[in-house]
Formats: structure tokens, C-alpha cells, sequence
């Protein structure tokens, strides 16, 4: 965190240097919204969702600490940014091992007919869907699940079979999760910033 602070302080005291280590850091918690509604961002409101997303549980006396500000006004911030509905809540990362659970597959479905209510009362139906993205190309619909074993993974997945074709991929591993989305592209170029977060590969 003292790192995070560091690069905050220099990029608001205008160190081109470290603005670009502040952003490489940012762990905040943004939401994606329409471009024509997004509110811009400063570098005090990406520090701040930042060092949230960091650590959800932070005060407002610490966070204010770690920007320099008074506690009145950075909680002034905070409230600013769920009412936009930039922050959008706080939770605990649990792992799916841990509870049980672990496979995880992803699963396309390319449908007969358009989606209704019978397909989407089943999504909200399945706990064990954690995401769902309608997509372009053939497929329709993406899903990430999690399935205690192959014998569970294809009994979820056979309830979508009635929709449409279903392709399952099971995942081998996953070097990439929950990553924090970058900071507010007001902040800068976000192609550099993501073209410089290394990922490793499996097995090193």
C-alpha cells in the first residue's frame, strides 16, 4: 500500500515519472457505464478506488491518511462515487475450491429460438452460473460455471440443452481472475497500461 500512496503523491504533484506506476497499480473498483454517462475521474478518485479495491475494508480516517486529505472530504468522495454508481458495493473473494466447487467451465449456447423468461428464470435459478454474457458470432449466450464434478457440470449444463446447442469448455486453469479493471481512461492511455501487466504463463 505505501507504494500505492507513493504514486499517488507524485502523480498529483505532477511526476510524469510516477504517474505512469500509479496507474500500472490501480486496483479500483470501477464499473463500466455508457460512455455518454460517464463521470470523469481524477487521480484523487482513482487513488481512492484504488486503495479500496486493495483493501474494501479501509476506513475513512485511513483513507484519507494515505491521500492527504481531511476525513470530511474523502468521505465526501466516496458517497460522490456510489451515488454515481462507480462504486458499486464491497464483497468478500471466496475461493470455489474452498466451498466445493472445483471445476470451472465456460459454456456457449447457441439458441433455436430468442431467449424468454423460461431461460432467464433459469439463469437467476442456477447458483452455480456465475456469469452470463449474450455475445456476437454463431453462439448467443456465454456462461462461466462451477460444478462439484463431471457428473454435476453435466447435469447444469443439460438443463440448457432444451434452449439451443450447447459447446462446454473446461477450464484447465486460470492465470488471470478478478483482476482489477484499469483506471479511468481520463487517466491516460489504457492500451499502454494494459499492454504492460505481465501475465504468467501456467507452470512458471
Amino acid at each position: 500500500m505505501a507504494k500505492i500512496v507513493a504514486a499517488f503523491a507524485a502523480q498529483r504533484n505532477g511526476n510524469p515519472a510516477a504517474s505512469r506506476h500509479f496507474r500500472l497499480g490501480i486496483e479500483a473498483i470501477i464499473i463500466p457505464v455508457p460512455v455518454n454517462q460517464r463521470p470523469v475521474l481524477d487521480v484523487t478518485d482513482n487513488a481512492i478506488l484504488q486503495l479500496l479495491q486493495h483493501d474494501g475494508r479501509m476506513t475513512t480516517a485511513e483513507l484519507a491518511r494515505a491521500i492527504s486529505m481531511s476525513a470530511s472530504s474523502t468521505a465526501d468522495r466516496v458517497r460522490r462515487l456510489t451515488d454515481q454508481g462507480v462504486i458499486q458495493g464491497y464483497r468478500a473473494v471466496v475461493d470455489s475450491v474452498a466451498l466445493g466447487y472445483p471445476l470451472t467451465a465456460f459454456i456457449r449456447l447457441r439458441m433455436t429460438n430468442p431467449a424468454g423468461k423460461a431461460f432467464y428464470d433459469l439463469l437467476n435459478g442456477t447458483p452455480q452460473v456465475l456469469e452470463a454474457h449474450y455475445i456476437t458470432g454463431e453462439d448467443c449466450f456465454l456462461l462461466k460455471l462451477i460444478a462439484r464434478s463431471m457428473p454435476d457440470l453435466e447435469r447444469v449444463t443439460a438443463k440448457f440443452l432444451t434452449f439451443g446447442q450447447v459447446t462446454s469448455n473446461l477450464a484447465y486453469s486460470s492465470p488471470v481472475r478478478d483482476r482489477p479493471l484499469p483506471p479511468s481512461a481520463d487517466e491516460g492511455d489504457e492500451a499502454s497500461i494494459l499492454g504492460d501487466q505481465h501475465v504468467p504463463m501456467p507452470g512458471m
